[in-house]
This record gives C-alpha cells, sequence and structure tokens, in this order.
C-alpha cells in the first residue's frame, strides 16, 4: 500500500489551499476483496458555499482499478475553494444499478498552510 492509499472505514479529507492533494481510495469487502461500482463521485456540501462534485468526468475522482479510485486536485484547483468546513458523500451506483448515495459521509476541510 503507497503512503496515499488507506483502506477506509471513514475519511476526513484536509485540502490545504496552493498544494497538490492526490489520495487513493481502496473499496474492499469484509473479506478484503475490491467491490466494483459502475460509477463514483464525491458530493461536497460546504457550510460557506455551493455544493459540488468531484466526479469522472470531471477528471478530479478517477478510476484506477476495480475498487480503487483518486481523487486528484491541482494546486490551481485547490486554491479555489473558498470555504474553510464541510461535509461530503461519497456516492457509487453499484454494479446491480442499485445507487448508494452515502458509502462514506464525513467532514471535510479546506485551509491555508
Amino acid at each position: 500500500m503507497s503512503a496515499t492509499e488507506e483502506i477506509i472505514a471513514s475519511w476526513t479529507p484536509v485540502i490545504v489551499r496552493g498544494a497538490t492533494y492526490q489520495k487513493t481510495l481502496s473499496i474492499t469487502d469484509e473479506d478484503g476483496d475490491p467491490v466494483s461500482y459502475s460509477s463514483a463521485q464525491i458530493d461536497v456540501i460546504p457550510n460557506d458555499a455551493a455544493a459540488f462534485s468531484w466526479t469522472q468526468a470531471s477528471g478530479n475522482f478517477t478510476f484506477v482499478s476495480t475498487g480503487v479510485y483518486s481523487l486528484t486536485l491541482t494546486p490551481a484547483e485547490a486554491t479555489a475553494l473558498v470555504w474553510s468546513s464541510g461535509t461530503y458523500h461519497l456516492n457509487v451506483v453499484e454494479s446491480s444499478g442499485a445507487v448508494n448515495p452515502c458509502l462514506i459521509s464525513g467532514l471535510i476541510f479546506c485551509e491555508d498552510c
């Protein structure tokens, strides 16, 4: 497992404005086998700004391999974040077509150095 990859039951991202943010998320079942989804995105609800999503289409949340996704923000994208805290939901569509809008939910922060 790399330094930017972790097995998560919960996750609290902290994004630093002006810095590259990269995190690899591995999603496995209780036996440690990767879970396949037909799509996934991260929905962000800042406390003091409009809600938005990091998606595969936007290129910020990308499929790496079965059960493995990467969230990447460039320094310019991180600098453009004007909010300081909020919540997020990892929204997935399972292979069966079932939508799970809150596979993982938690707090998210954006800060200056």
